[in-house]
C-alpha cells in the first residue's frame, strides 16, 4: 500500500500529470544537478573575481608604498 500510496501522491501534486518512469526521474535529477552545478559555479566566479580584485589592489598598494620610499635620482 505504501509504494502505490506514493506513486498516487506524485500524480496529484504533480504539475503534468504524467506517470512516473525511469526517463522522467533521471531527468529530474540531472536538471536539480545541473542547476546546483551552475550556481556553485556562479559563486565560485564571484569569489574568484573579488580575491582578484583584492590581490590586485593589494600589489597596487605595495607597488606605491615601493616606489614612495625609493630615492629620487637626479
Amino acid at each position: 500500500m505504501e509504494g502505490c500510496y506514493s506513486i498516487y501522491l506524485h500524480r496529484e501534486v504533480s504539475k503534468d500529470k504524467q506517470p512516473i518512469t525511469l526517463k522522467s526521474v533521471n531527468d529530474e535529477f540531472n536538471s536539480d544537478y545541473r542547476k546546483i552545478l551552475f550556481e556553485w559555479f556562479g559563486i565560485g566566479t564571484v569569489l574568484m573575481t573579488l580575491l582578484s580584485a583584492l590581490v590586485y589592489g593589494l600589489g597596487s598598494l605595495t607597488a606605491w608604498v615601493i616606489k614612495g620610499f625609493k630615492k629620487k635620482e637626479l
